[in-house]
C-alpha cells in the first residue's frame, strides 16, 4: 500500500510542472530587476539632462538628487 502511493506521488507531474512555472516567473523576475537597476543610472542621467535642457543649464528640478550618487 505505501509502496503504491510512493510509485503514485513519482509518477505524478501536476505539482512539478506548477514548481516550474513559480522558478521561471521568479527567474525572469530577478533579471528584469537586474535589467532595470543597471539600466537606472543611465536613465536617471537622460530625464537629468533633458530636465537642464528644459531649464536652460539652471541646474534641474529642485530637491532633484541621483540616488545612485555615491555621496
Amino acid at each position: 500500500m505505501k509502496m503504491n502511493f510512493l510509485k503514485k506521488l513519482w509518477r505524478e507531474e501536476e505539482g512539478q510542472t506548477m514548481v516550474e512555472y513559480g522558478l521561471l516567473v521568479a527567474l525572469i523576475a530577478v533579471a528584469l530587476i537586474a535589467i532595470i537597476w543597471a539600466l537606472s543610472g543611465g536613465i536617471w542621467n537622460v530625464f537629468n539632462e533633458a530636465d537642464e535642457a528644459l531649464e536652460g543649464g539652471a541646474g534641474g528640478a529642485a530637491g532633484a538628487e541621483d540616488p545612485h550618487a555615491g555621496g
